[in-house]
């Protein structure tokens, strides 16, 4: 029941008595801990799995254990790269002939890199919307900055019932075709031009004197 309706002082229906009261600075509270269930929450810490998370917000509250989930989230991320970088320590170190100039590993590991941090950022997002709809958090504000270039028309989301902007998929795909095919293009100029400079110098030492 809408109890507590919104006004401008921001209080939400879904809000608690002690917090619709601390909005409109009636009343101010600071919970006691528990020595019992820190010492819980203290033994959750140990192992990286949701349910800690899941004690560490029902103890602190939403906006410390969004902290530790993103902690652990990004821990569990980090076994990728670590793996994959003492496997090129370890190829360098066998190889000692072969330096950065040379080598044909470093390129790859940084390419995976680049993909890992696109694929961390996607799985980040993903799992914190999944803690915040499962912790019913109302109070968080999405902060979406809209690009300054982004074209499209005003329409009403059918997800959320609010306005937003909307890109035709078709034309989008339309548009990374063309630039797929003109970026494509100046990479085989450039790459020509390379060849016949690298072929022109050296006609030119061949038959220098």
């Amino acid at each position: 029941p809408d109890f507590f309706p919104r006004s401008k002082s921001g209080v939400h229906p879904s809000d608690s008595m002690i917090l619709a009261l601390e909005r409109v600075e009636m009343v101010k509270c600071w919970p006691l801990h528990s020595s019992v269930e820190k010492r819980g929450v203290a033994w959750q810490l140990g192992p990286l799995k949701r349910s800690s998370c899941d004690h560490i917000e029902h103890y602190f509250g939403s906006n410390v254990s969004l902290y530790f989930a993103w902690l652990t989230n990004y821990i569990v991320w980090l076994i990728m790269p670590a793996v994959a970088g003492f496997a090129v320590f370890v190829y360098h170190y066998i190889h000692p002939e072969i330096n950065v100039d040379n080598s044909l590993v470093s390129p790859i590991y940084t390419f995976l890199i680049i993909i890992w941090g696109v694929l961390f950022v996607n799985s980040w997002d993903r799992k914190c919307a999944s803690h915040v709809c499962d912790w019913g958090i109302n109070q968080v504000k999405w902060r979406q900055e809209v690009r300054s270039g982004y074209v499209g028309r005003k329409r009403i989301s059918p997800v959320t019932g609010m306005p937003e902007r909307y890109f035709d998929p078709k034309e989008r795909l339309f548009r990374y075709c063309v630039s797929a095919c003109v970026t494509l293009f100046m990479l085989v100029l450039a790459f020509s031009v390379m060849v016949i400079s690298l072929n022109l110098q050296g006609y030119i030492h061949k038959f220098s004197y």
